[in-house]
């Protein structure tokens, strides 16, 4: 469901029983699944198709298409098995690997070609293998498409200007440690990242973990959701065994990864519009390879203290909610972002004006309250946040719930939405609402 929700155009089920442990009644129960939804992904049923009967058994339960392999199949196999594919009103994916193959299946008359750019004997993939071989002159009667070692955005975009009009991923999906995010950012739509702030309890980290959100907020400052460092230290740990468990962290750590691609950077990139893009460039691709990370939250607290609780954590990034000077965030060399509270009556020229220059990777616009520095469920103006994230990538809190996070996502376009007691009940936090939240602030 997730894939289907995500807008997945067709979803690929292996029914290979030996080596990939997956059977036809895994196929039925995928259909089965999607089948009430009025624009319901098709199903393809993915194996190595070598007989009559395979293909019949296939629609029985439930697929829309095959996989038809010219590797593995002769000629007269090839053009028999589209035949009864098509009798049973299924275009086959007839999948390619060489310019040998695909003048045979063009020669052949298949509708849809698959380009595989893992090779099957070596399973290396070389992602130049779908630029390669489709025609330079293409056939409008025919659907190329891109299969395996897609990864990200600019790998759909480079293939999509090729010629190719469809993309099967799989790995890049199984890695990611929200699917659904990573479909919409391979798709191109716009998602923001999630944060949920105010995570005291293992229990919660991990319910949390498991909804899709990217960020998880440790409170340092005072509030009635601060942790001690040693709490913290343990719900830190049990992030990263939950991370370790599912294959989603990279080697490495977060905070080495951005100070490598801070680097990098050209002098024109570390100034201006460009510096705030650039950040939340670095930000995604770091969610992307190392999983939902963790957030310390601090007020008015000294940079020793704060680079002390950092490094004791192992925190991935720290967000500054208090007085601090715009400076403070390049001195403390991991990734930074300050929170700006907005005041009634404020224009957004003045705000953006307070912190152009600044030495912060992102901006958080939060509601200024004499009661709290953050996490007191009140909204303010967000047409001015919606001015102002025409400018730079922002991060967007205050008053936000899983009722009207679809308003302010398409009104305001945030990088971020941040939310702590928008998804509490009695005061505490409320897993079903944070997963609603994530779904509502993901999905349309």
């Amino acid at each position: 469901m997730i894939y289907a929700e995500a807008g997945a155009a067709v979803i690929s089920v292996l029914t290979e029983p030996k080596w990939f442990k997956t059977t036809l009644e895994d196929m039925k129960a995928v259909r089965q699944a999607v089948n009430h939804l009025p624009n319901r992904p098709a199903i393809l049923r993915k194996e190595f198709i070598v007989d009559d009967y395979q293909i019949y058994e296939a629609r029985v339960h439930g697929a829309d298409t095959v996989l038809l392999i010219v590797a593995a199949l002769t000629d007269e196999e090839l053009t028999h098995f589209m035949i009864v594919s098509r009798s049973l009103k299924m275009e086959p994916l007839v999948e390619v690997a060489t310019a040998e193959e695909m003048n045979r299946a063009i020669s052949l008359g298949a509708k849809v070609i698959g380009i595989n750019n893992r090779n099957l004997h070596t399973f290396t993939v070389d992602p130049s293998t779908t630029t390669s071989l489709l025609p330079k002159s293409l056939d409008s009667s025919i659907t190329f498409c891109a299969l395996s070692g897609i990864t990200c955005a600019a790998d759909v975009e480079l293939y999509r200007a090729a010629g190719a009009r469809g993309m099967l991923v799989g790995e890049a999906l199984m890695k990611s440690p929200s699917p659904g995010n990573k479909i919409l950012e391979l798709t191109g739509k716009y998602f923001p990242l999630v944060k949920i702030c105010g995570i005291m309890e293992k229990e919660l980290a991990i319910s949390t973990l498991q909804s899709g959100a990217d960020f998880l907020g440790l409170v340092f400052a005072e509030s009635r959701r601060k942790v001690d460092t040693p709490k913290a230290k343990a719900l830190v740990q049990t992030i990263h065994a939950w991370k370790k468990e599912r294959f989603l962290q990279e080697d490495g750590n977060f905070r080495d990864f951005y100070r490598r691609a801070l680097g990098e950077l050209k002098e024109e990139e570390k100034v201006g519009e460009k510096w705030w893009k650039v950040n939340e460039s670095i930000t995604r691709e770091g969610v992307r390879k190392f999983g939902p990370l963790v957030v310390g939250v601090f007020a008015n607290q000294d940079e020793e203290t704060v680079l002390r609780i950092a490094n004791e954590v192992s925190l991935d990034i720290v967000q500054l909610s208090g007085k601090e000077w715009w400076e403070v965030g390049a001195r403390l060399g991991l990734l930074c972002g300050r929170c700006v509270h907005v005041q009634d009556g404020q224009k957004a020229e003045d705000i953006v004006r307070g912190f152009v220059g600044g030495g912060f990777a992102t901006v958080l616009l939060d509601t200024s309250s004499v009661a709290a520095l953050g996490g007191t469920g009140q909204a303010f103006d967000w047409n001015i946040a919606s001015q102002i994230s025409h400018q730079a990538p922002i991060a967007l809190a205050g008053g936000l719930n899983p009722q009207n996070i679809k308003h302010a996502r398409q009104l305001v376009r945030p990088f971020i939405v941040d939310v702590s007691s928008g998804v509490e009940t009695n005061a505490a936090k409320d897993p079903q609402k944070i997963t609603l939240f994530v779904k509502n602030a993901k999905f349309e």
